[in-house]
């Protein structure tokens, strides 16, 4: 579009261009749900959350960009996929990398969720227009100003879908809380995995009291209680590069056939 030339070409052949890339998007989305079948890989998925304003989108941006150069590095394509508020797979291709920023928990149904964030399946999405035949990306980043349990609490609202929370927090791999200290931004990530019952209050009203961490909120005035058996199983604070190496360590494990971790500065 930005190219005189090229848009000159593409304006001439913009059908033929755009099936073109149609059918590549989907032999790349097809071969990826080969592999992740396979074993090759498993889908890694991050939940960025903080204040507004606070740099959430930056860290995550940061973060797929040093994925996308690592895998690059080793002879691999990978492309970012950046998901509209509406309709969010609506012109996703096979990108490698989807990022769902800031994105509301009822723009999808709470199925639509748990079989997006899945690790280990691949599983045709809705759009608007033509359902995707099968999703399968390395990395699913989700950023919101709210905690996962708290944003999928509100996701298990939307299609009528009686899943235990549980059934969403176990998809993610990490959480990253970015929160102020000192006048700078820190970075708490948290990996996910089994841990001893607890319950998690949903409430109507959040007190001030505030501490960073998955669940540092406290409340008062329950609505409701749930019985939790997956959270934080490791917590470590970071600045945004020790964060981002952290992250692309987990990542490199999800993704063994891409070596990943050798890149500098990776853990």
């Amino acid at each position: 579009m930005l190219t005189d030339e090229l848009f000159d070409i593409y304006s001439r052949h913009q059908r033929e261009i755009d099936d073109a890339l149609s059918a590549y998007g989907q032999r790349r989305a097809y071969r990826a749900a080969a592999k992740l079948r396979a074993g090759a890989f498993s889908t890694h998925v991050v939940f960025v959350h903080g204040d507004a304003g606070i740099g959430k989108t930056r860290f995550a941006t940061d973060f797929i960009t040093e994925a996308i150069s690592a895998a690059n590095a080793h002879g691999e394509r990978w492309q970012v996929y950046r998901a509209a508020t509406g309709n969010p797979l609506d012109d996703w291709r096979g990108e490698e990398v989807l990022l769902l920023d800031d994105l509301r928990a009822s723009a999808m149904d709470a199925n639509d969720w748990l079989l997006l964030l899945d690790p280990y399946n691949a599983s045709p999405a809705k759009a608007r227009y033509e359902n995707k035949g099968e999703v399968a990306p390395r990395l699913i980043v989700i950023t919101a100003t709210i905690e996962p349990v708290e944003f999928f609490y509100y996701a298990r609202q939307k299609g009528n879908v009686d899943e235990a929370l549980d059934q969403f927090i176990r998809r993610l791999a990490s959480v990253v809380k970015v929160y102020r200290a000192d006048d700078i931004n820190r970075y708490l990530v948290q990996h996910i995995g089994k841990i001893e019952p607890y319950e998690w209050h949903q409430c109507s009203i959040p007190t001030a009291a505030h501490t960073p961490g998955m669940y540092g909120n406290a409340y008062h005035q329950n609505a409701g209680s749930r019985e939790l058996t997956y959270g934080p199983e490791t917590s470590a604070e970071h600045d945004a590069d020790g964060a981002v190496a952290e992250l692309l360590s987990g990542l490199a494990v999800r993704s063994p056939d891409v070596p990943l971790a050798l890149i500098e500065g990776a853990a």
